[in-house]
């Protein structure tokens, strides 16, 4: 043993600078490593985080491939909600809205989601932060949340254009037209901030009702 370390020493002391650059190559070597490891699960938490902000704690979303127009009869969601590993299921109706300011030629996109508001909060991470009266929460509150023409606005949509809670737009979907009024300013918590911003929100019942979608989703 004795011998071997005079060997390896005497090595090492001859060739320092090389000893000194394999030894560097090797450290350097596993840093980048442990580096570019690290950076993958960071960008596999990133797409989690973003996946998450659009479906919220949603982990199944059912769509009707052959029909995307029509969607398909709400009556599915009784059979699902009872399917194996399903704990909770809600209805959601996706709709696209033509909003034209007052003096402004060109229309404005709104993205509208037909939600159950009531069983809503279990699967997405969204609250509303101005209501313009101070008993949010309240069951008052809640009977303005659900009239009909109640629309909720993200908070960057709404400041682009001006809106705020009282506000009336009128909204072309498919050809009908509705006039729905803000009562409800939008803000995502985490990683749902973003998308919540640009989204506008109503009670699905409503939203079937005002654009003839009964019993569609």
């Amino acid at each position: 043993m004795t011998v071997f370390r005079l060997l390896v020493w005497r090595h090492v002391a001859g060739e320092l600078p090389r000893t000194a650059l394999t030894v560097g190559g090797v450290a350097l070597g596993v840093a980048v490593y442990v580096a570019v490891a690290t950076a993958n699960v960071e960008i596999v938490r990133s797409f989690e985080q973003a996946v998450l902000g659009v479906a919220g704690r949603t982990t199944l979303q059912v769509f009707n491939a052959a029909d995307s127009l029509g969607g398909f009869d709400e009556r599915i969601i009784e059979p699902l909600s009872h399917a194996d590993g399903v704990l909770l299921a809600t209805p959601v109706l996706d709709l696209t809205g033509i909003w034209r300011a007052d003096g402004s030629a060109r229309g404005i996109v709104l993205p509208i989601l037909g939600v159950d508001l009531l069983a809503e909060s279990s699967f997405r991470d969204y609250r509303v932060v101005e209501s313009g009266h101070d008993d949010s929460g309240s069951e008052a509150d809640w009977e303005r949340y659900l009239q009909p023409d109640t629309l909720f606005v993200g908070r960057q949509l709404a400041r682009r254009h001006g809106l705020a809670v009282g506000s009336a737009v009128e909204v072309n979907v498919g050809g009908r037209i509705r006039r729905l009024v803000v009562r409800g300013i939008l803000e995502g918590d985490g990683p749902a901030r973003s998308t919540f911003d640009e989204l506008t929100v109503m009670d699905i019942a409503a939203a079937q009702l005002l654009f003839d979608r009964l019993g569609r989703l």
